[in-house]
């Protein structure tokens, strides 16, 4: 009786274990459903969108705020370009890259966003030099010494020639297309608040160009997002084992 007695509280330590388990499961998928329906996530519409489009965007993050503390305390912290075929081209860390559009602005975290062009009474942009311009650049570093240059001139000579940050991405390719965004600035020294208030050339187009995500799109990205979390800490002491060897 005693072994049956043992076997029973082991079991029912089991079941409790379980509840235990699942009412948590439960509770944190809850929690993060009721905060995924407090939020608006947004996304561009890719139809609606024009080569040579600019994508404003600041978040919620240290860094962000940091920029946009430091450039003047505007809303927006980072600018990316369209450039057609559904990619956005954009300098971020480590380097100049080529996203999917229809992947873009689908964050937690975002705080604000804008889509600019150039006004129809504006010069004609060059779109095919544009584009070029931009995958020119792609190879390139993104530089965080360039970055901190904006603000602090003295330290922008430090940064290496051939890395560039995501204002003067823009502003490099939107002078080869034959409209200069801030004509009395070196393109290093624009900031991506300095792009994005210029509204004597550039139109916002925010509204017919992105559309709102429903409460299944959100949930379905939220549950990538914690797969893709979770792959990376899996594979985080490998990638520092390859850090250690190499």
């Amino acid at each position: 009786l005693g072994g049956c007695s043992a076997g029973s509280d082991g079991y029912k330590s089991q079941v409790v274990l379980a509840c235990v388990i699942e009412w948590n499961v439960r509770h944190f998928l809850n929690r993060r459903d009721r905060k995924l329906a407090a939020r608006t996530w947004w996304s561009l519409y890719v139809p609606h969108l024009r080569v040579g489009d600019i994508i404003g965007t600041s978040d919620n993050t240290k860094a962000s705020k940091l920029i946009r503390h430091y450039t003047g305390g505007g809303p927006i912290s980072h600018v990316a370009l369209y450039v057609g075929g559904d990619s956005i081209a954009e300098a971020v860390w480590p380097r100049v890259r080529q996203r999917h559009a229809d992947s873009y602005i689908l964050t937690d975290t975002l705080s604000s966003f804008v889509i600019l062009r150039p006004k129809p009474s504006q010069h004609k942009l060059d779109l095919d030099a544009l584009v070029g311009e931009a995958a020119f650049y792609s190879p390139s570093l993104y530089s965080l010494t360039a970055a901190a240059g904006v603000v602090l001139p003295h330290v922008r000579i430090l940064a290496t020639r051939d890395a560039i940050i995501c204002s003067e991405l823009v502003t490099r390719a939107y002078r080869r297309g034959g409209i200069d965004l801030c004509p009395s600035l070196s393109a290093r020294a624009v900031s991506p608040n300095l792009i994005c208030s210029n509204r004597e050339v550039l139109e916002d187009v925010t509204r017919e160009c992105s559309r709102k995500l429903s409460s299944e799109q959100r949930s379905a990205i939220a549950g990538r997002r914690s797969i893709t979390r979770g792959m990376e800490m899996l594979t985080l002491p490998w990638r520092w084992v390859r850090v250690v060897i190499w």
